[in-house]
């Protein structure tokens, strides 16, 4: 049986994806334990306080770690990809991090590749989290620490750095990290391109893409992921990267308090620039504006 097999039957079982019981007790137990109340749209998606912080992570914890685990799969388990865990460190860069959903969903599925590859040595993570939001940096680390103790077995915590300022303008800062540590094997967008394409002009974007392209390592990766509500914006962002765009559908259970156990279909987009891989120009390319 391949890896990916393995992995799907692992995290994905009869085509649906799961939490893994440890791992969805961890979660619950961090929403029960922060203060219930009605909160607006804005800060159910961008959390600034503990009450949002709830709402977000249960209304879309589940949603935004499976869609970068479906969307990163077949690039970890690539024969590219497996020396690196195989060496035993990858690095991680999350921008707009949020309380660190994509980074743990990224381990998460590492996880399961070693082992279905059978690599008997721990790999060590070193995670890059940038959010301009303190609420969230803290989430980052309580999430990561804990999912390190209970999985110790197979992935260890290496380097946990915070950077608060927010992207494109920590670059110089981010240059510091790549210069001192190393580059990255895998750098995170998920869900930030709205706010950045909103945020910042067309060149601003571009200088801060090219800077990410730099620090990947040769056999790393950026991969990008965005609801399809916001396609014109992931379209834009693998115009920069030069790459394509891929759209997924995905089936997952539901962990929420108003609505457990129960199934959804969600459809997604994703781009992957692979540092391994030929460049290779879409054809919507002329049409961005």
């Amino acid at each position: 049986m391949s890896i990916k097999k393995k992995v799907l039957e692992d995290l994905c079982p009869d085509g649906v994806w799961q939490l893994s019981e440890p791992l969805e007790t961890m979660v619950n137990k961090t929403i029960r334990k922060l203060p219930k109340k009605e909160v607006t749209t804005q800060e159910r998606r961008y959390p600034t306080t503990h009450e949002g912080m709830r709402a977000c992570l249960d209304g879309f914890f589940a949603r935004h770690f499976f869609q970068v685990q479906d969307a990163a799969l077949n690039r970890v388990v690539s024969e590219d990809f497996l020396p690196l865990l195989k060496k035993g460190r990858v690095r991680i860069l999350d921008i707009g991090a949020g309380p660190g959903v994509t980074t743990l969903g990224v381990v998460d599925v590492l996880r399961s590749v070693i082992q279905s590859a059978q690599i008997t040595r721990p790999v060590v993570f070193d995670c890059v989290f940038n959010d301009p939001c303190q609420l969230c940096l803290s989430y980052c680390r309580h999430f990561s620490n804990r999912y390190f103790q209970r999985f110790k077995d197979q992935v260890l915590p290496g380097q946990m750095i915070s950077v608060a300022e927010p992207f494109p303008e920590c670059g110089p800062h981010l240059d510091r990290i790549a210069q001192l540590a190393g580059k990255f094997d895998i750098i995170l967008l998920s869900y930030i391109l709205d706010p950045l394409f909103e945020s910042y002009d067309k060149e601003q974007l571009k200088k801060g893409f090219e800077k990410l392209q730099r620090h990947t390592g040769s056999r790393g990766f950026v991969v990008a992921v965005q609801d399809r509500f916001h396609e014109r914006f992931i379209r834009k962002a693998a115009g920069m990267l030069e790459t394509r765009v891929k759209f997924h559908t995905l089936k997952q259970k539901i962990y929420s308090e108003e609505n457990s156990n129960d199934f959804q279909n969600y459809y997604f987009f994703s781009t992957i620039k692979d540092n391994q891989s030929a460049v290779v120009k879409p054809k919507f390319l002329a049409r961005i504006g």
